[in-house]
């Protein structure tokens, strides 16, 4: 008791020195702020001094001077300006808004990964803490430690700070996804799992189980971001194309500096400006719409249609072809046995050849189209045009599987991505081994960073581990993708992970996410292919001259456009002498998948990207092979 009572009390302590801060702007008077008071007796000077300028008698001088005093007052306890421009636009939205344009009706415009309005410039940003009450002494004097100096940092950067913080219903869908997944060992505890889980459910939809969640606005004004000369600046750049680039670069790394002393201290920082603020939006404006979201496991993926629509199409639609069918026999003779067993042998001697046939099929189908006029036996030139079809489309579905092997055997043995900097070696290991993935593929990942950077980007679930020291997750997008993460209770040793990468090769390809400075790097190069990332950042490069003198390996480069990627191959050339094997340029929408839960890969507009980078690496491994 003795014990609670004085960690009670060095919290306490603790709360009452960190913020006992100036209070000047909580102060009140009659309802009025410091600001407030100020306003008016300025007001008032300004006023009252016209009017004694004027050639009025000194009554009426007296009484406008208490008139611009006692307005300025009510007008300051009431908000007569707010509520005389609020009134104004809303009439005026009425004529000019289509209620559609949210940006329009909040008077901000999505400029990038921010806002602008006018020439202040907002940034929105999603903060994750672990719960206050559960967290030990030395944890929450970190956490108090890093917001001082937080808004120490907005302070000496110039940023406006705003914070949102609510309690929302505490929907944890993929934790209650995975625990249902979960095997068992009896009935009777698969019944209790349930139960439970249906428990968690029930008090999240009716209010009972709440989480915290906290918003931050970041506000700075255009003309204080002081725009400098950079290093990786580029001759081609227009005179407003250069202005725009050093103002985001120096703007990114404010705000860096800013979040730097939050992300110190314990907490999760994530941008959302021009990315999720429709959801934002609609937790605030439609509370109860955006429940009903929450609880049906709402996602940003695209509605899928009915599978009850689907099959009913699909019933219409056979019976249609039974209804032709029908009628096509009432009209023509019946179809002679000896034409199908020409099909059902075509189609096998097609199997068993190959699928090379294509051109056959191909001349076949024109020699019959011309002479289907001619000759008079109508039945037998659709049944032979019918064999012709067949053939085509066994030809193009051979060339599919011959496309999807070539794309199955693109990766081979063990990958190393490695890199001394933040480079996007987790970025590309992530959403290469989704590429590559499918049905049938086995493909593992192997994350030795500390960090853990490829699950975020996988966003796994978790399951059972056969090996002791590892952790196994696997990837609801991907099927036969396996993400192997180091146990944090219990390290494996060199030897262990040596035999575990032995063991996944022998299954199917394995990437590896390897740190630069992992104590046994050079053993673990022996065992496959080494992969170097290098971006196109200047100072990152410098940091790759001094960590290795010579590569030997794949070199890959990433976030790299094509002004930039010529420069970096000719130092690439003459330093290491090698040449860029794979070149992924800079993906803006990357952040936006990343707060969704998803690879970025799954983006129809970024597969066009990897399909690429595909056919480049089977070519160079089949340049390899030839030499």
């Amino acid at each position: 008791m003795a014990e609670d009572l004085s960690r009670q009390e060095q919290e306490n302590e603790l709360l009452s020195a960190y913020f006992l801060g100036d209070i000047r702007e909580d102060i009140q008077y009659l309802g009025l702020t410091f600001n407030d008071i100020a306003w008016v007796m300025g007001n008032t000077l300004f006023g009252g001094g016209f009017l004694f300028l004027l050639p009025l008698p000194f009554w009426i001088k007296i009484p406008g001077l208490l008139l611009i005093f006692v307005l300025s007052i009510f007008g300051r306890l009431f908000s007569w300006s707010y509520r005389r421009r609020r009134r104004y636009r809303y009439i005026r939205q009425k004529n000019t808004g289509t209620g559609d344009e949210m940006e329009q009706l909040l008077g901000a415009e999505s400029d990038g990964w921010f806002y602008r309005s006018g020439k202040m410039l907002h940034m929105v940003i999603s903060l994750q803490a672990d719960p206050w009450q559960t967290a030990v002494y030395n944890q929450k004097k970190q956490r108090i430690n890093g917001f001082e100096q937080f808004l120490r940092a907005c302070a000496s950067e110039r940023f406006e700070v705003s914070i949102s913080s609510e309690q929302i219903s505490d929907y944890q869908h993929e934790l209650w996804t995975a625990k249902a997944n979960k095997p068992v060992a009896s009935e009777g505890m698969a019944a209790l799992k349930k139960n439970r889980i249906t428990m968690w459910r029930n008090m999240a939809e009716s209010g009972e189980a709440k989480r915290s969640v906290y918003v931050l606005r970041l506000s700075v004004m255009e003309y204080q971001i002081d725009s400098r000369e950079r290093d990786d600046e580029t001759s081609e750049m227009t005179k407003e194309e250069r202005q725009r680039f050093r103002m985001l670069a120096e703007l990114r790394e404010k705000l860096q500096r800013v979040l730097d002393p939050l992300t110190a201290s314990g907490h999760e920082v994530t941008i959302l400006s021009g990315l999720s603020m429709p959801e934002l939006m609609g937790r605030w404006l439609d509370p109860i719409s955006w429940e009903r979201w929450m609880a049906a496991e709402g996602n940003w993926e695209q509605e899928a249609p009915d599978e009850l629509v689907i099959s009913l199409t699909k019933e219409d639609s056979k019976e249609e072809e039974a209804d032709h069918e029908e009628k096509e026999q009432t009209d023509s003779p019946p179809r002679k046995g000896f034409l199908a067993v020409i099909t059902a042998g075509l189609i096998t001697l097609a199997r068993k050849v190959g699928y090379s046939l294509r051109w056959v099929g191909n001349a076949l189908h024109c020699i019959l189209a011309r002479l289907k006029t001619r000759r008079p036996r109508k039945e037998v030139l659709d049944d032979l045009l019918h064999i012709a079809d067949s053939l085509s489309d066994l030809t193009l579905q051979g060339e599919e599987e011959e496309k999807e092997q070539q794309r199955m055997s693109a990766l081979q043995g063990i990958l190393f991505l490695t890199s001394p900097t933040s480079s996007g070696k987790s970025f590309l290991t992530a959403n290469m081994a989704v590429a590559h993935s499918g049905e049938g593929v086995i493909l593992h990942v192997v994350d030795l960073s500390p960090d853990r950077g490829t699950h975020t980007y996988l966003n796994p679930l978790r399951v059972s581990s056969s090996e002791p020291g590892w952790e196994a997750w696997t990837s609801r997008n991907a099927p036969g993708l396996t993400l192997w993460l180091p146990s944090e209770e219990q390290r494996p040793h060199i030897e262990e992970t040596i035999r575990l990468l032995r063991k996944l090769s022998e299954q199917g390809p394995v990437l590896v996410d390897l740190p630069f400075a992992h104590p046994s790097r050079a053993e673990l190069l022996k065992l496959g292919q080494a992969v170097a990332i290098v971006d196109g950042d200047y100072h990152h490069w410098l940091q790759w001259e001094q960590a290795a003198e010579s590569w030997h390996g794949e070199v890959w480069l990433n976030q790299c456009e094509e002004p930039m990627t010529s420069h970096m191959a000719t130092l690439l050339k003459e330093k290491w002498g090698q040449r860029v094997s794979l070149t992924f340029p800079h993906f803006h929408e990357a952040n936006r998948w990343l707060f969704q839960g998803r690879p970025f890969v799954l983006d129809p507009k970024a597969v066009v990207h990897f399909i690429q980078v595909e056919e480049e690496q089977s070519h160079v491994s089949g340049n390899q092979a030839a030499s």
